[in-house]
């Protein structure tokens, strides 16, 4: 009864000391990733004087990363918005940041075809080289995806024409193994070499019989690729 009593005295709606402090907390939290939200989307929207506007009064959120680790300028190139990628960039935007998965803004131009995004990210210093965890450079990347334009572009620039990613196989491999004809005449005319194996000591010829492209057998063959030993 006594203990009834006591917490019976105990000023009602005063919460304990612990508990408010968590809730400032939280507070401070949900603001902080309020601001954070702000700039990304407008990184994402295409309207450029959103971003201005955002970046001016969130200036510290410019390289905040989301649950994914990416950064506004990872979802501006991905999203393809060249003036939005300059705005981050002056602003001070890392262009070699990477996400979770390893991915700096170049592979994600890269991924999603976005050839004037990434003009402008190797303009700012972002490396052509990097890979991801995976192993994959920016190149390796746009011609997984079947981006000739963009898969033409980084080669000309450097990109790596015969880095290999991902189970060691090159740009011409996964365009080779993809059946995209403009991609792998790209790289062919860029100079990628035909005859390097990958994991499963397959050529990029090898891998374009297996899956019946035949357009680009003929390709590849005009373009030095030897029979080998038929490895298929």
């Amino acid at each position: 009864m006594a203990a009834a009593r006591r917490f019976s005295g105990r000023k009602r709606g005063i919460l304990p000391a612990g508990a408010i402090l968590w809730l400032v907390g939280a507070g401070i939290l949900y603001w902080e990733d309020w601001k954070r939200e702000r700039v990304r989307d407008a990184a994402g929207s295409g309207d450029p004087a959103a971003l201005v506007e955002a970046v001016a009064k969130y200036p510290d959120s410019i390289n905040a990363r989301n649950l994914g680790g990416r950064t506004p300028l990872h979802i501006a190139a991905g999203e393809g918005n060249p003036e939005s990628c300059r705005i981050l960039l002056r602003a001070g935007a890392d262009p070699s940041v990477k996400d979770r998965q390893g991915m700096t803004p170049l592979h994600y131009a890269a991924y999603h075809g976005r050839t004037e995004a990434a003009e402008i990210l190797l303009e700012a210093g972002a490396a052509l080289g990097e890979r991801n965890d995976a192993g994959d450079t920016p190149l390796n990347i746009a011609a997984y995806t079947n981006h000739a334009e963009t898969t033409a572009f980084l080669a000309n620039r450097g990109g790596g024409l015969d880095v290999p990613g991902m189970f060691e196989r090159t740009p011409l491999h996964w365009a080779a193994i993809r059946g995209n004809l403009e991609t792998t005449r790209a790289l062919l005319e860029a100079g990628a070499e035909p005859n390097i194996e990958d994991v499963q000591d397959k050529t990029p010829l090898h891998w374009a019989a297996w899956n019946d492209h035949v357009e680009i057998c003929i390709l590849l063959r005009e373009h030095g690729a030897t029979l080998g030993d038929g490895k298929l």
